[in-house]
């Protein structure tokens, strides 16, 4: 009994802890991977909760309300696994999506870095095609006179 209240409380907490990290937006690889483990404790807890349920069946000590009480409590664990691996999902396509466009936005620099030096290295040019044009003309026309 003990144990399926702490369970409980444990799935609660996870849940918790999921709404907290997709409210904060916190969408990194640790989060994903606290998130993983917290899925996994939902796990454990569920099959800890069939195998309570289990043991009461089988044992014919258990009531029939105490029998419904623990299909509820699975029934909760199997929720709250559900909304975790769903946040899990969400997370994960979040830093997939974040990812994407650093991507993109680091490409974009680096063709804008390019554009930039092939400008400047025309502008280079074509100063200096000036600069040779007027010198050429400044020396022809001091021949000149």
């Amino acid at each position: 009994m003990e144990n399926i209240i702490i369970g409980f409380i444990a799935i609660v907490m996870i849940v918790a802890n999921f709404s907290v990290a997709i409210v904060r937006g916190r969408n990194d690889s640790n989060t994903i991977k606290r998130l993983n483990g917290g899925i996994d404790t939902a796990r454990a807890d569920c099959m800890r909760a069939k195998e309570t349920a289990a043991r009461a069946d089988t044992d014919g000590k258990a009531s029939k309300g105490r029998l419904a009480e623990l299909r509820t409590e699975l029934g909760e664990a199997k929720a709250a696994l559900d909304i975790a691996q769903r946040s899990l999902a969400h997370s994960e396509k979040t830093a997939a999506l974040e990812h994407q466009s650093r991507e993109k936005i680091q490409k974009r620099m680096d063709d804008w870095e390019k554009v930039q030096s092939e400008h400047m290295k025309q502008a280079q040019a074509a100063v200096a095609k000036t600069a040779n044009d007027v010198s050429s003309k400044l020396l022809t026309d001091h021949k000149r006179e």
